[in-house]
């Protein structure tokens, strides 16, 4: 566990390639202990260490590698959001239907584990590919889940992510006004949560 602490430490130093050295010292010594929580945990700094440096297919091949790894834990908790995480490396590397798919897998292990602030957050993430991906229909519906979910959670921003996707979807929909209403009630979560970059 000192490896892992200490690449976390780097990282937060910025020192990357020292904290991805002793990420793998830790996951080999994880791996010899047969230790699958310290692998899972230390794949996934891996990963986010590659998302970071803007190593997407890295992090895609890591993120594969801890969702078979949780599995063979059982360890439903950490799959949602593991599976979440693979949606959006897979997004930002322009694969869409791979990314629903990774999203759509995640809802169902999350909702399992019931962590209703995740299943948010990946509502919030499913809507935006789909939007962006012409999908209309399952877009509104998906956007619209996630704002229940954001609001019930009392994640103000996150609902405020969910309403701007859906005002740009009904923008492209040429339906200006809802677009309005939309793009205001987010600006005033905005505005109430600090988030002065949206």
């Amino acid at each position: 566990m000192a490896l892992h602490n200490l690449g976390s430490a780097l990282m937060r130093l910025e020192r990357f390639p020292e904290a991805a050295e002793s990420f793998h010292r830790a996951l080999a010594f994880f791996s010899e202990t047969d230790d699958l929580f310290g692998q899972a945990q230390a794949m996934g700094t891996m990963a986010a260490l590659a998302v970071d440096a803007g190593r997407q297919e890295h992090a895609v091949q890591t993120l594969t590698e801890i969702v078979v790894l949780l599995r063979e834990m059982g360890d439903r908790d950490s799959l949602g959001m593991a599976l979440s995480n693979l949606g959006l490396a897979l997004a930002r590397l322009g694969r869409p239907d791979e990314a629903v798919t990774a999203y759509t897998d995640a809802l169902v292990a999350l909702r399992h584990a019931g962590d209703r602030q995740g299943e948010g957050t990946t509502l919030r993430s499913l809507g935006s590919i789909l939007v962006e991906s012409g999908r209309a229909g399952e877009a509104a519906r998906t956007l619209t889940d996630a704002i229940a979910v954001c609001r019930e959670t009392d994640d103000r921003h996150g609902e405020a992510m969910a309403l701007t996707d859906l005002g740009l979807l009904r923008y492209q929909e040429r339906r200006f006004a809802d677009a309005v209403g939309h793009f205001t009630t987010a600006a005033t979560f905005f505005g109430e949560t600090g988030d002065r970059n949206h």
